[in-house]
This record gives C-alpha cells, sequence and structure tokens, in this order.
C-alpha cells in the first residue's frame, strides 16, 4: 500500500457522493452458520417460507434471485427473505438459536474526489518518467509485467473495453441486469489499475500488474448503490469462477464491529482460495479529530481492510480505521490520492480514495502472488504482511500493518 496526496494541476474537479438511497431495502438478511445450511430449509418452512432459492450453482444465481426474491446461500451462510413474508416469518427465523436476522442494507460506493488527469498530479515529476508515482512507491519497475495466471474480480460498476484494459478484461457480466458497460466510470478505474498496459496508449504506465485477466461484476447502478445480497452473489461467483483476488470499494458503517455473516464470507473466500481486497471507507475527517471505523465487510477476519495514503507517506484525511480492535483498524495502506488510471470514455481520470488504494492493493496481491502461484490465499496474506512497512508515527489502527513495496 503506499501514498498519495499531491500538487493538484487538474483542469477540472468535482466532487462525487454516493447517491441518496435509502439505508436498507426492506428485505430480511438471515445469517447462519454455514454448516446448519441444510437445517435451514427446515426452519424456512417452519416460518412459511416454502419458495426459497437455494443460489448454488454461480452461473445461474442472479437469475434465480430475480425468479424467487427468499434465496439462500448455503455456502455463505446468509438468506435474503422477500419483505411480504411479513413480521410472523421474521418471529419465526428470530426463534432459529444460531441464526441472526436484520435488515438488508444498500451498500454505497464511498465518496470520491475526481479531476482530470490532464498530467502527472503529483509533486514527483522529476521521478514520473515512464510510470506513476503510485507504481514507483510500491517498488513496481517500468518493465515488470506481473500477474501471469491470477483472476482478479472487479465487483463495481461495470468496465468499459478501455484500449489500456481491453486485452486483459477474461468477461463482464451485470448482476444488475441490462448491458456490462461502465456507465459510472469507477469500475473502469479500478480495473487500469489493476491491469492496465505496461504500455498505455498514451500517458504514464498506472497497471499494477499488467498480466493478470480482470472479470468485471456489475453490482452498482447510475447511483452508485447496490443491495447486500447481490454484492454477495458477486462475491460468490467470483470465488466460483476461479478469481485468486477479488476487489471491491463499498461497504456499510457497522458500530458493532464485523457481523457473523462476514466473519463466514471471510472464511469461505479464503477456503475457495480467494483473497478479498475491501476499501475501509472515506468517512473520516482526521484534520478534525474525527476518524471513523472501517466499513463491513473490509473489518471482517480474512478481508483487508485497505485505507489510502499520500505521496508524503501520510494517512489520508479521509481514510477510514481508528484503534487497535482488529473491527476498526486498517490492515494496510496504499497510494490513494490523485491516482491517474482509465476511466468510461477512453481517456484517464484521477481519483482519490480508498476505492483507488483498494484497486492498487488488488493489483498488489495479483502481483506477488504471480510471482509464487503454488502459494495459498493464507500464504498471500502472510507475505502482504511481511512485506508491508511500517508506520511508526502514524495515529494507531490508521495504518495497520503499513504501505507495501514489492522489493
Amino acid at each position: 500500500m503506499v501514498m498519495a496526496m499531491a500538487r493538484a494541476r487538474a483542469t477540472a474537479t468535482a466532487t462525487v457522493h454516493a447517491a441518496g438511497k435509502p439505508a436498507t431495502t426492506g428485505r430480511l438478511l438471515v445469517a447462519f452458520p454455514p454448516e446448519h445450511g441444510r437445517a435451514m430449509r427446515r426452519h424456512f418452512r417452519n416460518a412459511g417460507l416454502h419458495h426459497v432459492a437455494a443460489i448454488e450453482d454461480h452461473k445461474q444465481c442472479y437469475a434465480k434471485l430475480v425468479a424467487e426474491p427468499s434465496a439462500v446461500m448455503h455456502e455463505l451462510g446468509i438468506a435474503v427473505v422477500d419483505p411480504r413474508h411479513g413480521a410472523t416469518a421474521r418471529a419465526a427465523l428470530e426463534k432459529i438459536p444460531y441464526a441472526t436476522v436484520r435488515e438488508e442494507h444498500v451498500l454505497t460506493r464511498a465518496t470520491t474526489t475526481r479531476r482530470a488527469a490532464a498530467a502527472p498530479p503529483t509533486n514527483l515529476d522529476w521521478l514520473e518518467t515512464e510510470q506513476s508515482w503510485a507504481l514507483s512507491a510500491l517498488g513496481i519497475r517500468p518493465r515488470d509485467q506481473d500477474g501471469d495466471g491470477i483472476l482478479v474480480a472487479v465487483i463495481d460498476s461495470g468496465v468499459t473495453l478501455h484500449p489500456d484494459i481491453r486485452a486483459q478484461v477474461a468477461d463482464r457480466i451485470s448482476l444488475i441486469g441490462g448491458s456490462p458497460d461502465d456507465t459510472v466510470g469507477h469500475g473502469t478505474h479500478c480495473a487500469g489499475l489493476i491491469a492496465g498496459s505496461r504500455v498505455p496508449a498514451r500517458g504514464l504506465r498506472y497497471g499494477v500488474a499488467p498480466n493478470a485477466r480482470v472479470l468485471s461484476i456489475r453490482v452498482f447502478d447510475a447511483d452508485e448503490a447496490a443491495p447486500e445480497a447481490t454484492v454477495r452473489i458477486a462475491l460468490y461467483a467470483a470465488a466460483k469462477r476461479g478469481c485468486r483476488v477479488i476487489s471491491l470499494a463499498a461497504g456499510r458503517m457497522s458500530p458493532s464491529g464485523y457481523s457473523p455473516e462476514d466473519v463466514s464470507l471471510g472464511r469461505f473466500l479464503v477456503a475457495e482460495n480467494c483473497v478479498l481486497m475491501a476499501a475501509a471507507g472515506n468517512d473520516s475527517d482526521r484534520a478534525g479529530n474525527n476518524a471513523q471505523p472501517t466499513r463491513a465487510p473490509a473489518n471482517a477476519p480474512f478481508v483487508p481492510a485497505i485505507g489510502a495514503l499520500t505521496p508524503r507517506a501520510q494517512v489520508w484525511n479521509d481514510s477510514n480505521g481508528v484503534g487497535d480492535d482488529a473491527a476498526t483498524r486498517v490492515d494496510f495502506v496504499a497510494p490513494g490520492t490523485s491516482i491517474v488510471s482509465a476511466w468510461m470514455t477512453g481517456g484517464t481520470m484521477s481519483v482519490s480514495g480508498t476505492s483507488a488504494a483498494t484497486a492498487i492493493a488488488a493489483g498488489f496481491a495479483a502481483a506477488v502472488w504471480s510471482r509464487a502461484p503454488h502459494q495459498t490465499a493464507s500464504d498471500l496474506l502472510r507475505a502482504l504482511s511481511r512485506m508491508a512497512r511500517r508506520m511508526p508515527h502514524a495515529v494507531p489502527g490508521s495504518s495497520g500493518a503499513g504501505y507495501l513495496q514489492i522489493t
């Protein structure tokens, strides 16, 4: 992870906020230990839920959720229940001793700041002759071409077939219907950071692992929001399709720490030999002494929470992460301010936020994994911890193990 902030020389600036969607969908989310997945069928029947679609075939999971609004993902230990079943069904589900019931949240992408990328945006111009400052901070050399054999999922707003990433896009699917194209720009930006060409069409190199392959799963609508169940299906599908790394730049505030379904998610992914890099969130104002905890599911075990750094090796003002609690702190930090990458229009854009840092961390993980392809997900997480450069003067919880360098 790395560093981020800079002298702004962009021509236009806009602050983009996740749209004002309701916090919940009205559906119920039921979490249970995956080992009790089969028993849940009996409990659903007892609650009057006779048409619950079992999502076990990742190729049909979205169609099943559309056809049957109540669905269960046994391996993830989670079910989403149609609200039309009412209070009686909820009361019956809440009596299950090993299950928790709550309303399904709408996940929103963290606020980002975007700038037109007309020129390199940092004060390190004299170093930036071949690649972005972010790659230099990671210890990547201009001619490195890591990522061979690693499939990375980008769960975001879709990916447009930009000239710098077209060759690396293995597949594009949409879980919200319609085109898999990116109408927001964010997913394309993240994909470019992960696997953008070593020699882009114009400008400096910005792709961390140019030989990695990208699976784009569109979950965000034009308002940059997605129901939790849709995101969970995307995570499930990515793991089942062989993705070794997943980049997710969205989450929910979770003041009580990580939830049972997030614990199950982390364990499931590691068992599938997959690592989820998740954005910590951009809800803080460190200058105003207002540091916020990491968002879920980034705060869960086995899910690295990624914060953002500036080029001066300082934690970005808006980056979440606080304290020594594993459920509130970040795990790593990566370059996250004034980060140039591909944009849906075919050019480039400079973005600041933990979402950019997360995509960079995902690309970094792909690069490291490609150099030792036989290691497991647990091995990779340990390797990343060893590579992290600690920041002894950072506020506790804000930088985790530190920023990553590949050398």
